[in-house]
């Protein structure tokens, strides 16, 4: 095949070499045209007509155009025919040249500064290729070119000024390049211009003002630069402009008023810049306007009413903006406008009904505001309107059923208002309709049958209502359905087997209701399904085995319900499945080993259930898991130490189980893990040194096991850690250096001291700074070893200041103490509320718990809680127990069933019930005698703090 083509190429030559003889146009255009096919690749040009001719046939070679006499090349044209490499320097020869047109190939390297050689050229058209480096100068000695088209190419650095010479040239289009720097002033000569275009470059700096001399320009596009300061006032002297783009700079200031003095405008595209101030009325008079795009910049006041008299608008985009004020019932009169958005402002105050005369809308957005009031019946009159968006707004009272007359309808956006009352059956007659968007609001009722009639739609959102009743079972018929969130509302009933037709849903959810029942078989044949979430519920049964057909499904939630039975196997055939949630249920049974067949999995959650045995060795397969929840189930054995290889793990739960044996030193290869749970198992030995390793844990809750020997002086290299419990394990004292850590003095999160040597006294705190000689802090409070009594507060102080040093209290924190009650001082007398009531010189009688909890500080717990927290958890051994507010307040958000919680408020010298925990008071907690512990949760009344 390379002989053949060799032989070609050779035959090529010789044929041009004979035709030098008899050509009639002169050799150095020959080999010019030569020069093109060989350096373009000419063999697998598209056409090639007679370009392998007989000499003296140049002229009717495809593509090539000679003048009259035959004698000169005028014109090549070979656009789009697969032109694919350079363009020689020869290419200058062809003095005769009028035009040039090599657009739509892949032409590449740089344009020769020989083109400059055509003096002739009226025509370059050099577009659509691969050219790159720099648009040579030498083209503004070009002065008879009329069409100047390097536009889509890779062509770099400054604009050259001497462009500014080629004042005949009509239509400039140098868009869409790499081209940087300041636009040259000099552009503002091309007085003949009709056509400009720059846009799509990395052009930077102001608009010239000399742009105000193009006044044949009809076209002038500077958009998607980098282009700043103020938009000139200048170019409301343009007066036969027809388009003017300017989006996607870095433009400011305000519009110029003067722009409303073009007669000619049709299109004003300002949109994705910083341009600031009021939108300016004089725009109202440009009668010829189509198309106003201010969306996406910094504008503010209200919207003139005057744009209402633009009669021939189409498209009106003012969204993204700081607009204020009302919509002006003017805009009702724009009976042309086709594209109507004008939301994400801030205008206030009700939806104008003359809005429903934009008869030719076929989308409005007046959404992301704050308007208020019902929406308008008449809207009924919009019969074009396919998408129709009012979410994110104020507005109150019910949808109107007149919106079922709008038979275009596609999209309907009502989400995130105040709506209330039922949805509409009518809604049911929209035949086109696509997506219903009818989520966080106040609606209620049933969720009407007729939706099923909806054969088109995609999406149905109606989460976050109070819709009650039942889930129809027609919504099964939605046969295009895609999204069904119908969750966080208060269904009940039993799930409809129905739902399981809908073939085409990928993301289905349904928690957070009443729903009861069991799980229906019949959603194993939501083939196409990614996300099925029936979390939350009160469902029952067992989970059905056909869910492990769901060969698509990425995330599986089916946790906080009442199911029971054995995990299927099954749901190791779902090898898509990224998270898996099924705890707080009623599970038993072995966890099943086929779970790690599962080798996307990212999170498993099956916390809160009745599970037996031991954690499968085969998830040591399991290397993209970030999450592993195990914690209060019955789970035994030792744990894993193959946990050390899941270098992905990030939280691992492993609390409330029968754990024995060791924790796995190799746990400190865990670089990602924030998060370690062990507490409340049978854990043995020592605690690994190599948790010092882990160097991103900011958890670790190690408490309620049997762990003994020294605490690693390791873990003060815990630089992000936030919280360390290791409560009630007979280990030795806490090393000095872990005072050192961060969270210990920027007050961040809680520590929590042990009683090591169960004495009653905290060992560690008798070397605190500032302690006074020879004293520490016990359950008798600040004592001297030669009488052992409470001394009176005042000679405590010291202490109470060490115990801040180590614990830092400070203005944004909640302090809360515990301690048993039977291990108070004889002093300290308890009345028939088992309150403890003191009777020492230590306490004057309108002291505050708090106080009493500070000094008394033979601790069982001590925790700082930070003012972000978003949930604390106080796990409490049965009996009495002090907590103590300091500067906040805080709820207890959750206190399990088993656990029955009596709280005291110590208020103006007397206890009261409360169900809240306030500044600077004292509250006792009776936790009941026949439970091993209680896992008392702290929230703060702000949640989202």
């Amino acid at each position: 095949m390379k002989q053949l083509k060799s032989f070609f190429v050779s035959l090529f030559v010789i044929l041009c070499i004979a035709t030098t003889i008899n050509a009639k146009i002169p050799t150095s255009e020959l080999n010019a045209l030569i020069d093109i096919y060989f350096n373009t690749n000419g063999p697998q040009w598209t056409i090639q007509t007679n370009w392998r001719g007989d000499s003296g046939t140049e002229c009717t070679w495809h593509g090539i155009t000679c003048n009259s006499d035959q004698n000169h090349v005028v014109k090549i044209t070979l656009n789009g025919n697969n032109l694919d490499g350079k363009l020689s320097p020869s290419i200058g020869n062809l003095t005769e040249l009028t035009d040039l047109g090599l657009s739509d190939n892949k032409i590449s390297g740089e344009i020769p500064e020989t083109i400059g050689n055509l003096k002739n050229l009226q025509h370059l058209n050099l577009y659509n290729n691969q050219l790159s480096g720099k648009i040579p100068e030498e083209i503004g000695g070009l002065t008879e070119l009329i069409n100047l088209r390097l536009y889509t190419n890779q062509l770099s650095e400054q604009i050259p000024p001497e462009l500014g010479y080629l004042t005949k040239v009509t239509y400039f289009h140098i868009g869409v390049n790499q081209l940087s720097g300041n636009i040259p002033k000099q552009l503002g000569n091309l007085t003949s211009v009709t056509y400009f275009h720059i846009g799509s470059n990395q052009l930077s700096g102001s608009i010239p003002p000399e742009f105000e001399n193009l006044l044949n320009v009809r076209e002038l596009y500077l958009a998607v630069n980098q282009l700043s300061g103020n938009i000139p006032p200048e170019l409301g002297n343009l007066k036969n402009l027809t388009h003017l783009g300017l989006n996607s700079n870095q433009l400011s200031g305000n519009i110029p008023a003067e722009l409303g003095k073009l007669p000619n405008v049709k299109i004003f595209s300002f949109e994705h810049n910083q341009l600031s101030g009021n939108i300016p009325p004089s725009l109202g008079q440009l009668k010829n306007l189509t198309h106003l795009h201010l969306h996406a910049n910094q504008l503010n006041g209200s919207i003139p009413a005057d744009l209402g008299n633009i009669s021939n608008l189409q498209s009106l985009r003012l969204y993204t903006n700081q607009l204020t004020g009302e919509i002006p019932a003017n805009l009702g009169n724009l009976k042309n406008v086709t594209y109507f958005h004008i939301g994400a402002n801030q205008l206030s105050g009700n939806i104008p009904p003359e809005l429903s005369n934009l008869k030719s809308a076929t989308y409005i957005n007046i959404g992301s505001n704050q308007l208020s009031g019902n929406i308008p019946a008449e809207f009924e009159n919009l019969l074009n309107v396919r998408e129709l968006y009012l979410a994110v707004n104020q507005l109150s009272g019910n949808i109107p059923p007149e919106l079922g007359n709008l038979k275009n309808l596609t999209h309907l956006g009502l989400n995130s208002n105040q709506l209330s009352g039922n949805i509409p059956t009518e809604l049911g007659k929209l035949p086109s309709v696509k997506i219903f968007s009818f989520e966080h609001n106040q609606l209620s009722g049933n969720i009407p049958p007729s939706l099923g009639q909806l054969k088109n739609l995609t999406h149905l959102h109606l989460h976050a209502n109070q819709l009650n009743g039942s889930i129809p079972a027609d919504l099964g018929n939605i046969s295009n359905l895609k999204s069904l969130r119908l969750y966080t509302n208060q269904l009940t009933g039993e799930i409809p087997a129905n739902l399981g037709n809908l073939k085409n849903v990928t993301y289905f959810h349904i928690g957070d209701n009443q729903l009861s029942g069991n799980i229906p078989d019949e959603l194993g044949g939501l083939s196409n399904v990614k996300e099925l979430h029936l979390g939350a519920n009160q469902l029952s049964g067992n989970i059905p085995q056909e869910l492990g057909n769901l060969k698509n499904l990425i995330k599986l939630g089916l946790n906080t319900n009442q199911l029971t039975g054995h995990i299927p196997p099954g749901i190791g055939n779902l090898e898509n499945l990224v998270y898996l949630n099924l705890a707080i249920n009623q599970l038993s049974g072995n966890i099943p080993s086929e779970l790690s067949n599962i080798s996307n999995i990212e999170e498993i959650h099956m916390g809160g259930n009745k599970l037996t045995g031991n954690i499968p060795d085969s998830f040591s397969k399991l290397s993209n898991l970030k999450i592993l929840a195990l914690g209060s189930n019955g789970l035994s054995g030792n744990i894993p130490s193959f946990f050390g290889e899941l270098s992905n793990l990030q939280g691992l739960h492993l609390d409330n189980n029968n754990f024995d044996g060791s924790i796995p030193s190799n746990i400190g290869k865990l670089k990602n893990l924030i998060r370690l749970d062990l507490f409340n198992n049978g854990l043995t030995g020592t605690i690994p040194t190599q948790i010092g390793n882990i160097s991103n844990l900011i958890d670790l809750q190690l408490q309620h096991n049997q762990l003994s020997g020294d605490i690693p002086i390791e873990l003060s290299n815990l630089t992000k850690i936030t919280s360390i419990n290791i409560l009630n394990n007979p280990l030795n004292s806490i090393p000095e250096e872990i005072a050192d850590l961060p969270f210990v003095k920027e007050s961040d999160i809680a520590i929590i001291f042990s009683d090591s040597d169960n004495d009653g006294v905290i060992n560690e705190l008798d070397k605190c700074v500032n302690t006074p000689e020879n004293a520490f802090v016990d359950n008798t409070g600040c004592q001297q070893p030669d009488n052992g009594g409470i001394q009176n507060i005042d000679a405590c102080v010291n202490a109470v200041e060490s115990l801040e040093t180590i614990l830092q209290t400070n203005n944004d924190g909640i302090s809360q103490l515990g301690f048993k009650m039977e291990d108070l001082n004889d002093k300290l007398q308890t009345n028939n509320n088992g309150v403890s009531q003191h009777q020492d010189n230590c306490f004057e009688k309108d002291d505050t718990i708090e106080e009493l909890a500070r000094i008394t500080a033979a601790m069982y717990t001590n925790i700082l809680v930070p003012k972000n927290y978003h949930s604390y958890v106080v796990t409490l051994s049965p009996g009495w127990h002090l907590l103590a507010g300091v500067n906040g307040k805080a709820i207890p958000k959750t206190v399990p069933e088993k656990c029955y919680s009596v709280i005291y408020e110590y208020v103006d010298g007397q206890y009261n019930a409360t169900e809240e925990i306030h500044t600077n008071n004292g509250f006792w907690v009776n936790i009941k005698n026949n439970v091993d512990t209680c896992d008392f949760i702290l929230s703060p009344i702000q949640d989202d703090l």
